[in-house]
């Protein structure tokens, strides 16, 4: 299945100011209020997906929740995968194992049909781009500063034969310290020049 999610509800997205009928505010202020709680597991995610976006200038519309995967950036499919340290409810001094969910999809919402169907269960996208937030202080946390982020980049391929394939078929989620092993690192600023390297077949070094 091949499903960009065309949707003429969202060929562009709403402008901060954009006011709600009958309510005395503005889309902004809703976003203030239910997004502000950046450091939540599912916040955190889409924030991920808006900064590797911004990065590869590929946000000009409106982000879609059910393609099965994030973006498509030069023909290539890309998955974006956060974790962090951190969470946003009190952790008793221990701070979270980051991990990155790697789950192969069965479904995958078709907007031609209007429903749920069943997809041939595999890794949907080209390339994955792990995101973590490396922050371990809460009081000082701030997850819109790029600079306390570290971006992993991986070909599915390469994913499946170095660590799914054989011995780990089911697997359905890696580990920092495998991620650290396998994957290209790179800072925000390299992040561009990392994805194009791999897309072009180049060697893939660390980008900073």
């Amino acid at each position: 299945m091949e499903d960009d999610g065309a949707n003429p509800y969202l060929e562009k997205k709403l402008s901060p100011n954009e006011p709600m009928k009958g309510v005395d505010g503005t889309v902004v202020d809703f976003w203030a209020w239910g997004f502000s709680d950046l450091l939540m597991n599912t916040t955190r995610s889409v924030l991920a997906e808006f900064l590797v976006g911004k990065r590869l200038g590929i946000i000009d519309t409106p982000r879609l929740e059910w393609i099965p995967y994030d973006f498509k950036y030069r023909e290539k499919k890309i998955e974006v995968k956060s974790s962090a340290y951190l969470q946003s409810w009190n952790q008793r001094g221990k701070h979270n194992k980051p991990k990155f969910d790697i789950k192969p999809r069965k479904t995958a919402w078709d907007n031609s049909l209007g429903k749920s169907t069943n997809i041939d269960e595999k890794r949907q996208a080209d390339y994955y781009i792990f995101c973590l937030f490396n922050h371990k202080e809460k009081g000082t946390a701030n997850v819109l500063d790029v600079d306390a982020w570290e971006f992993y980049s991986i070909s599915k391929e390469k994913l499946e034969s170095d660590i799914v394939l054989p011995n780990h078929s089911n697997k359905n989620s890696i580990s920092l310290s495998t991620i650290s092993e396998i994957c290209v690192r790179s800072s925000y600023e390299g992040l561009k020049r990392t994805i194009d390297s791999m897309i072009d077949g180049e060697p893939k070094v660390a980008s900073h």
